[in-house]
């Protein structure tokens, strides 16, 4: 499967998208009976029986949770206007705004981890969750340049943090425009990359305040100590697998980067990564090495930027 399709933030997601696709095999002899195929993704929100507001970006959402479910729907529907307006993309996903007792019955990612599956947007009803209060730790070691960040969006580093789910989900819509724009990624990190990229570019155009905010709870999570992984090999081979705080951190870090990126190039970075890595571009994924490479021809600093995190990637041979 290529990567531009596994959009999903979790390998369980990506495993169980994969699932679907495949017939399941006939039980051997003296053997239990495979399980049964789950259903796609929107069929089974769409059998929670829950309320939902209709549109171009449909949200379903848990009882209680209407108002949050409007709220959503209108800040979420800014971007894909903006996405349809600067790059001529549809809207690729719907969202499932879940309480936790809802969640759990179709998503197999802990709760409170915004993420796609199937082309649904799974976004914690409450807005609370595991992201949520990995952000509010940060605050006592925060940096005076992430406290000046926080600052300059006028209100709390801890009603900072509690936006972040709902930012995210501006990450999780950037997975379905990366693939929506055509564009293979090859590498799982320059996957989320991309994701970040697509949703940092809405937010510095329409939501400058709300863009600083995310970069003030960004660079606070990379002042926290630094994780047990912190290259682009690990996190390629890793992947989830590094742990939810250290794979915060790896967002932040692309997230920043992302942010340099668009200062200097804005939407014009897309089109020249669509050249260097088409979607239609066959054969076997290109190894980090030489996605790097492309990169750096593109914008200058790539290289510098893996090396700071860590070991960069050798080449593979010829």
């Amino acid at each position: 499967m290529q990567l531009r399709r596994a959009v999903a933030v979790s390998v369980l997601a990506i495993l169980a998208l994969a699932a679907l696709a495949a017939r399941p095999a006939a039980a051997q002899p003296g053997q239990p009976a495979p399980p049964a195929q789950r259903p796609p993704t929107l069929q089974q929100v769409r059998g929670l029986g829950l309320d939902s507001l209709a549109g171009p970006l449909a949200v379903h959402y848990s009882t209680g949770y209407a108002a949050r479910a409007a709220e959503v729907q209108s800040t979420l529907r800014d971007g894909a206007r903006f996405f349809a307006d600067s790059l001529g993309l549809p809207t690729p996903v719907q969202v499932a705004l879940l309480a936790q007792a809802d969640w759990q019955r179709v998503s197999q990612v802990p709760y409170g981890v915004p993420h796609v599956q199937g082309g649904v947007v799974f976004i914690p009803a409450a807005g609370d969750g595991a992201i949520v209060d990995d952000f509010l730790r940060l605050e006592p070691q925060a940096s005076a340049a992430a406290r000046a960040k926080v600052a300059e969006t006028g209100v709390s580093f801890a009603d900072n943090a509690r936006r972040m789910t709902d930012l995210i989900g501006y990450h999780e819509l950037g997975h379905g425009y990366t693939d929506a724009y055509g564009i293979r990624a090859h590498t799982r990190w320059f996957n989320e990359f991309l994701a970040t990229y697509m949703a940092y570019a809405y937010l510095h155009r329409m939501q400058p305040r709300l863009a600083r905010g995310w970069e003030a709870m960004l660079q606070a999570k990379l002042d926290s100590p630094t994780p047990a992984h912190t290259s682009l090999a690990a996190f390629d081979s890793l992947y989830i697998r590094v742990g939810p705080e250290n794979y915060n951190w790896y967002q932040a870090a692309f997230a920043l980067r992302a942010a340099e990126v668009f200062h200097d190039q804005g939407l014009g970075f897309l089109p020249r990564v669509r050249e260097a890595f088409p979607a239609t571009e066959g054969g076997a994924r290109l190894d980090a090495a030489t996605v790097l490479a492309r990169l750096e021809e593109i914008a200058p600093g790539f290289r510098a930027w893996a090396d700071s995190l860590g070991t960069p990637p050798r080449a593979s041979s010829p």
